[in-house]
């Protein structure tokens, strides 16, 4: 209506904002074939003077090419933004969801180099663990409260593994599953686990009435003042 391309001032280039809107709402086909309308109309743009003439005319079309341009520059800015806002968060989540499931070595390779890694480890020590009497104790709790309570609790050994320098592999469920001496070789691996496995003085309070512990005397703790800690011998009969 304005007599073509330049003419109109650059106006079909709102359609690459049609686009745009198209690839973040839709998907990527809707994206490209509103990409195609685009470029369509940039070509009957530049055909129709030849065919209609125009029914308005603007004595100047700079100042509206100008406009156009930045219109347009300010709603594609925004959507990368978006855009990019997104594949960061989204990013974010899988790097702290790989990290939840690996060591930081091993993530950190896979995110460089995908594909299969596997190393031989001369020596290593593993310690599972879980909670007793989880299954009749979940049955008697809501969802939330078995979540929050196994929140804490891991929370409590992930703080510990940290501070001993250990690698969390996974947890499932109420079993926790750490290893000492891999990714990163180290000799004293097996004294790492048995560190993490004692029994402090807190603990057996919580605990001696239903289990039989028995003192094994002070254990220098790395860190603290020695600590006096207990084998966890077996559970109390009915009889105590």
């Amino acid at each position: 209506m304005f007599g073509g391309l330049l003419p109109s001032g650059l106006l079909v280039i709102f359609g690459l904002d049609l686009a745009l809107a198209a690839l973040l709402a839709i998907d990527q086909w809707a994206g490209v074939a509103w990409f195609g309308v685009f470029l369509l109309s940039v070509v009957y743009a530049l055909e129709i003077p030849h065919w209609v003439k125009p029914i308005y005319t603007l004595s100047d079309p700079t100042g509206n090419a100008a406009i156009n341009l930045i219109a347009t520059g300010i709603v594609t800015a925004a959507g990368v933004i978006y855009f990019v806002h997104q594949r960061d968060r989204f990013q974010r989540r899988s790097d702290d969801l790989l990290h939840a499931i690996l060591p930081d070595q091993i993530a950190a390779r896979l995110k460089d180099r995908p594909g299969t890694i596997a190393n031989d480890v001369a020596s290593a020590s593993v310690l599972f663990a879980d909670v007793v009497g989880f299954t009749p104790m979940s049955a008697a709790m809501s969802p939330g409260e078995l979540v929050r309570l196994l929140d804490e609790l891991f929370t409590i050994f992930d703080g510990l593994v940290t501070e001993l320098g250990l690698e969390k592999i996974k947890t499932v469920g109420d079993a926790y599953m750490v290893a000492a001496g891999v990714p990163e070789a180290r000799p004293d691996h097996a004294r790492a686990i048995a560190e993490l496995a004692l029994i402090s003085p807190s603990s057996y309070e919580l605990v001696k009435e239903e289990y039989v512990c028995e003192p094994r005397g002070p254990i220098e703790v790395k860190g603290k003042d020695p600590m006096r800690t207990y084998l966890l011998i077996s559970r109390r009969d009915a009889s105590g």
